[in-house]
């Protein structure tokens, strides 16, 4: 049975959960808000689409009095992960390449690789899929998924909502830990949350 979820990482934003820190723009590498607003608006926006011009700012974690996770929420639409820890798990990596773009983030220190998920495909059934407004149907709430058309890659877009990032699971994989949930369940990795939204049996999750 195929399921898939939404893909999340928990931070110090999130309400009765455990939190970790964030990553942050170092503000004191900026002169002005705007250049600060500026370059995120630039940079820090991962909508499926290839990065071509990648200038890695300063950043800096927050709170600092929260714990350090392993896989780092990175703005609107990537997340990042240590660059050792990648080296450690070589199926993590081959799963990552295969969804996209990684690319170097210099940080305390040392190098995290930020996953830029370029495999943003149209699988989605958009007559059964619910929406904030109906009406226009904007604002993706629970998408319905159509399994045939489901990318290779378990890491995934859609391009009705390129900033959210989705992971479908097979439970009758013969080889799990091909697939993105599977690996960092194995490895314990901390702070990704996965939300199902949808399953062959049952249509859309609420």
């Amino acid at each position: 049975m195929v399921t898939v979820y939404s893909v999340k990482c928990v931070d110090g934003s999130w309400p009765d959960s455990k939190p970790y820190q964030r990553i942050s723009l170092d503000r004191n590498v900026f002169k002005t808000e705007t250049e600060r607003v500026n370059y995120r608006s630039k940079h820090h926006y991962f909508e499926g689409v290839p990065k071509t011009d990648w200038n890695p700012a300063p950043m800096a974690p927050y709170p600092k009095s929260l714990q350090e996770p392993d896989v780092w929420s990175f703005f609107n639409g990537a997340f990042a992960v240590w660059t050792e820890l990648l080296n450690k798990i070589p199926a993590l990596e081959q799963i990552l390449n295969r969804a996209g773009q990684l690319l170097p983030q210099p940080f305390k220190g040392k190098e995290l690789t930020i996953c830029n998920i370029l495999e943003c495909v149209d699988c989605i059934d958009e007559e059964k899929t619910l929406y904030a407004r109906s009406d226009v149907r904007k604002g993706i709430s629970r998408p319905f998924f159509v399994k045939s058309a489901l990318p290779k890659s378990t890491l995934f877009k859609i391009p009705q909502a390129p900033t959210d990032v989705f992971a479908w699971e097979d439970s009758s994989s013969t080889n799990p830990e091909t697939e993105f949930k599977a690996c960092v369940e194995k490895h314990k990795l901390t702070s990704i949350y996965f939300r199902p939204v949808w399953s062959e049996t049952e249509g859309v999750i609420r």
